[in-house]
């Protein structure tokens, strides 16, 4: 074998190698690992032939090429969101990751084809190192390093050939220069010094190597000794793995749900199996509630705390029941990791389904399950979604049983203002009876306020801050302000946050719930039939999730 042909063995082994760690990482997929096998075997017949591409051609491959990246990008999601909740894949992988490998893979495909020069071959070898880079990201499998070791061995040898040739190529232009044959006796006796140069220069080479090396190893192996602590990829959880996760807990100040409404990190998905009878119009995703407001924050009693614990050997958990099971609406949930033990479902949830270990059911009807900050839950909601119609409810004379109490409570130091307000509303509207008058209070709230993500409002009384002086506010701002003005006209309310149906996927038929689609809205209490009815006094702007379509009109 002469060197030209080991050079150029060891240089396609590297390009080989670090394929093969992006490949068993996961990085690409089986038939994609194939095809570029079998560009690497035509690019090593076209060695040396008018048949490689020159610089021009590749450039323009590469530049007309871009757009079906974009395609790849488009094409991919929908891929992962469909393969992720049909339960194909048991994580969802980012989408930007998966791309970036295959770009990585056509560029090294192209720059294989084509007629190479010392820098077409450095920006192989640069490649392959961003290849293997990706891998460790990716990797969670302890096989990552055997294919770490042999990139390293085949990068090694490859630098040192790499070297020796740019080595050799520079003698020979010395001897060029002479304008004698090589084999001459003047170019033996002459020019010693150009020989000692060159055995200078291989002499390098090991150092050079070594470098390499070391580098490789620093940079990547940390990728992959952090990567499995997680259970997933650092790269292929696509960010995934919310933390410190604000507005779900038993005590929850103002502001919280505007702090994760400014993030558009994906939370969960949602698709509905059965719709059951039609929805009412803003169906939603229900979390907490909360009974108890302290003027700046709103926390569990001490009777909503109470909770009672569900545990099944077949993953069903009753904790309701239904007059009709054709008003059931079915929901699968796809929730990601995060630091929240709570299950969520469209109001009122009958029963849960799924590999959960318990569920918690507390006195407001808000579940939890336990902690899953490392991994996915998934499982089935049963809804009864239906609403006592209006005709009903407005002749319900609100007699409220003792324990109901608790939800007309306010703080000593609440503004009168807020109830003078309340009043002033009430009246205007002509409402006589406790469902008109939270309709009066909605509508008014927001007709006559503005929404805004920035935290305004403050002081020692920030509903009172926000009604008289600011005026502008996010949903928590406006939930408040209702359950509180109910209050002062004696009707029972509490306040829950959750999140709003989020974007609908045609091809995937799901939602696609993000952080920025946390919501917070009011349920009032009708004792007469014994149900929570959702009010929302949230302007359209804040009501409103991404553009969706299909089912997303009916929601």
């Amino acid at each position: 074998m002469n060197f030209n042909t080991y050079f150029r063995l060891t240089s396609y082994a590297t390009v080989a190698a670090a394929a093969l760690a992006l490949f068993i990482a996961g990085g690409v997929g089986t038939w994609l690992a194939i095809a570029f096998l079998l560009v690497m075997i035509l690019a090593w017949k076209l060695e040396g032939t008018r048949w490689q591409l020159s610089e021009r051609v590749a450039l323009i491959v590469i530049l007309a090429s871009l757009p079906l990246f974009y395609l790849d990008w488009r094409v991919m999601g929908t891929y992962l969101d469909i393969a992720y909740l049909e339960g194909a894949i048991r994580e969802r992988g980012s989408v930007e990751v998966a791309v970036l490998a295959h770009l990585i893979l056509f560029l090294s495909g192209v720059k294989l084809l084509q007629r190479k020069a010392d820098r077409d071959w450095f920006f192989l070898y640069l490649i392959s190192f961003f290849e293997v880079l990706l891998s460790a990201g990716l990797s969670t499998s302890p096989a990552f390093l055997g294919t770490l070791i042999l990139y390293l061995l085949c990068a090694l040898s490859t630098v040192v050939a790499f070297e020796m040739q740019k080595a050799r190529r520079k003698v020979t232009a010395k001897q060029t220069q002479l304008l004698v044959p090589p084999d001459s006796t003047l170019f033996r006796k002459l020019p010693m010094r150009l020989w000692r140069r060159r055995y200078l220069e291989t002499r390098r080479l090991p150092l050079v190597s070594l470098g390499l090396l070391v580098l490789i190893v620093v940079l990547a192996l940390p990728f992959f000794l952090i990567a499995p602590r997680t259970a997933s990829g650092a790269l292929k959880r696509g960010g995934i793995g919310i933390s410190g996760f604000m507005g779900f807990s038993d005590n929850v100040t103002l502001g919280e749900i505007g702090h994760l409404k400014a993030d558009d990190e994906v939370f969960m998905h949602v698709r509905i199996d059965r719709l059951g009878s039609a929805p009412p119009a803003g169906l939603r995703w229900r979390g907490v509630a909360l009974d108890e407001f302290t003027g700046k924050a709103w926390k569990k009693s001490a009777l909503a705390a109470r909770s009672e614990r569900k545990e099944s050997e077949r993953g069903f958990f009753q904790v309701g029941t239904t007059e009709d099971i054709n008003h059931l609406a079915t929901q699968t949930f796809f929730l990601e990791p995060v630091d929240t033990p709570v299950l969520f479902g469209a109001p009122r949830i009958v029963a849960v389904q799924g590999s959960l270990p318990f569920v918690q059911i507390d006195s407001e009807a808000a579940l939890q399950t336990r902690p899953h900050d490392q991994e996915r839950v998934v499982y089935k909601v049963y809804s009864d979604i239906t609403e006592p119609p209006p005709t009903v409810l407005r002749s319900d004379p609100l007699d409220y049983p003792a324990p109901a109490a608790r939800y007309l409570k306010l703080p000593a130091a609440s503004d009168p203002r807020v109830a003078i307000l309340a009043e002033n509303v009430v009246r205007r509207a002509g409402a006589r009876n406790g469902y008109d008058q939270a309709r009066a209070i909605e509508t008014y709230l927001r007709d006559s306020y503005a929404y805004s993500l920035d935290l305004k409002a403050g002081g020692p009384d920030p509903v009172a801050d926000f009604l008289f002086n600011v005026r502008s506010g996010h949903c928590e701002y406006f939930a408040t302000a209702m359950a509180v003005m109910l209050r002062t006209q004696g009707i029972a309310s509490r306040v829950v946050n959750g999140f709003l149906p989020g974007e609908y996927n045609e091809a995937a038929g799901a939602y696609t719930v993000r952080q920025s689609d946390a919501h917070s809205w009011v349920e009032v209490y009708f004792p007469q039939t014994n149900s929570w009815v959702t009010f929302d006094p949230t302007p359209p702007a804040g009501r409103t999730s991404r553009a969706r379509s299909g089912l997303a009109g009916q929601l």
